[in-house]
């Protein structure tokens, strides 16, 4: 088999390598928009070509590209407009509640997704800090109003 070299610096690749160890440039062709592409399959054989067997392994962790759906996750990145958009919705008092709660457990898209349920726990943080400083602002005014009779 032919010995092959990154076209970039020059450094011996591995026949399964898709990208360069040395410089870090993509020795195979990208991807098609859209194609979904899998790195566990390498990773695997790179770990066992280390001595990282996969399976004998004590963590106990499991890996796998396709979720317990059975469909492949959207990674495709968001737009701006995109993210804009679910910001301004996500303002709204109600429905953007309601809106962050739909898309958190039921977009495709796993950026979509994730930007919904940091959203909601922001959301749960305020609520939670609203309420402690409410109690200690209540009971101020009560200790204050409570020293006020005592003129």
């Amino acid at each position: 088999m032919a010995e092959q070299n990154c076209l970039q610096c020059g450094a011996e690749l591995d026949p399964n390598d898709v990208f360069c160890k040395n410089c870090g440039t993509r020795v195979t062709p990208a991807p098609a928009q859209g194609e979904y592409v899998s790195t566990a399959y390498t990773n695997y054989n790179a770990k066992q070509e280390q001595g990282t067997d996969y399976a004998q392994s004590d963590s106990g962790y499991a890996h796998s590209d396709t979720p317990a759906s059975g469909t492949a996750v959207d990674t495709m990145p968001l737009g701006t407009g995109q993210y804009l958009l679910m910001m301004f919705l996500s303002g709204i008092p109600v429905i953007g509640f309601i809106v962050m709660l739909v898309l958190a457990f039921s977009a495709q898209n796993i950026n979509r997704r994730n930007f919904a349920r940091a959203s909601l726990i922001i959301s749960l943080i305020a609520v939670v800090l609203l309420i402690v400083f409410s109690g200690v602002i209540f009971a101020l005014i009560a200790t204050i109003g409570s020293d006020m009779e005592l003129f």
